[in-house]
């Protein structure tokens, strides 16, 4: 997941509930790996 979409979704609250949290795990890598992905 890009870095720019994490930015996005924290704002819009989309991945806060636990069920995205769990969705999400496995593709969510480190800070330095998302901004590659910008």
């Amino acid at each position: 997941i890009p870095e720019k979409y994490v930015i996005v979704h924290e704002k819009l609250g989309t991945w806060n509930s636990p069920e995205w949290q769990e969705w999400i795990r496995p593709t969510f890598p480190e800070q330095s790996i998302r901004k590659d992905y910008d």
